[in-house]
């Protein structure tokens, strides 16, 4: 189950990063489900709420893709890589 996925360090810098660019204070979180549960219940504004379950969703999608491929132990990506996986997620969901 999703909720019980540890996040380790190399997740958590990249959360800082897009906590910060979207001008949320950083929360520690150490499973996935309480970064869910938070990005859910995150702010008044349905739209921007939905935005960011958006951009979490995608990036924790590329996580995901890049366990997959046993990459994620050899090769660390750089931030725009994320940036570029979760755009095209992110127009997917929104059109």
């Amino acid at each position: 189950m999703y909720l019980e996925i540890r996040i380790c360090r190399q997740v958590e810098v990249s959360l800082r990063w897009i906590f910060n660019w979207c001008s949320i204070p950083w929360k520690n979180f150490n499973l996935v489900g309480g970064l869910v549960h938070f990005a859910a219940t995150w702010g008044n504004c349905l739209k921007e709420r939905k935005i960011l379950l958006a951009i979490l969703y995608g990036f924790l999608w590329c996580i995901w893709k890049e366990k997959n491929d046993n990459i994620i132990s050899s090769y660390h990506h750089s931030i725009s890589y994320y940036k570029g996986c979760i755009f095209p997620f992110t127009t997917f969901i929104f059109g």
